[in-house]
């Protein structure tokens, strides 16, 4: 039973924003720009904490909207036929800045499965994650559930991330790249391609499971990309 978000506190509410994205909501076939703000804290200790502000009867209310949550950018994904999707919009933002369609989950990486991924169906979807644990099971989770939409999944590990360090996509371009943008895109559909060239074996019938070994389909290692063809 899911438990619903508490309103944010005094002492919340008077924290400094390090971060604010404006997520689209769907109504019927109509899109709301201005509905659901996804706040950031930065904690002392280099922790965050990911906050909604819902607008809601002309009044902002401290919590996550009722129902399934749309992805970040929504909107941008019926333009494209590829989506990338890392963890977290300041990812998202950075690959939009690259020249690519990207999104993310509302709420982290904690929400793959609150969020509505029904507008990835019939696209190529590349799934980046983070260079640790709990990147790889967001990866998992939202592979899967991309899948069982219909979507071509494969999950790319970016290379030169240093695994354990939780690394993602933002450090990838500023180590690997120096913060260049061109050959950060580029480097990066090659990768896509050469991942989306091998074939995507079949999803176990319970694929959103976190048991499941083997999933999500396709990931794809520079290793396996380099490697010789038998």
């Amino acid at each position: 039973m899911s438990v619903a978000p508490q309103p944010m506190s005094e002492r919340e509410l008077a924290r400094e924003v390090s971060g604010l994205w404006w997520v689209f909501l769907v109504t019927g076939i109509l899109w709301f720009i201005i509905s659901l703000v996804v706040l950031r804290f930065d904690d002392g200790d280099g922790g965050k904490q990911v906050r909604p502000v819902w607008r809601i009867g002309g009044r902002w209310q401290p919590r996550w909207p009722p129902g399934d949550r749309p992805p970040y950018l929504l909107p941008e994904l019926k333009q494209w036929k590829r989506v990338f999707v890392a963890e977290g919009e300041k990812c998202a933002d950075l690959l939009h800045s690259l020249g690519v369609c990207a999104t993310t989950s509302s709420g982290g990486a904690q929400a793959a499965a609150k969020t509505c991924w029904k507008a990835l169906a019939g696209r190529e979807v590349v799934v980046l994650p983070d260079a640790d644990a709990s990147g790889a099971k967001y990866a998992h989770d939202v592979a899967a559930l991309a899948a069982a939409h219909g979507a071509q999944v494969r999950v790319l590990e970016l290379p030169g991330l240093p695994p354990g360090t939780g690394h993602d996509v933002v450090e990838w371009v500023r180590d690997r790249h120096g913060g260049g943008t061109d050959a950060a895109f580029h480097e990066l559909q090659v990768l896509a391609d050469a991942a989306f060239a091998q074939p995507q074996p079949d999803a176990p019938s319970d694929a959103a499971e976190d048991s499941q070994d083997g999933w999500p389909p396709g990931t794809v290692t520079l290793q396996a990309l380099l490697a010789d063809p038998d």
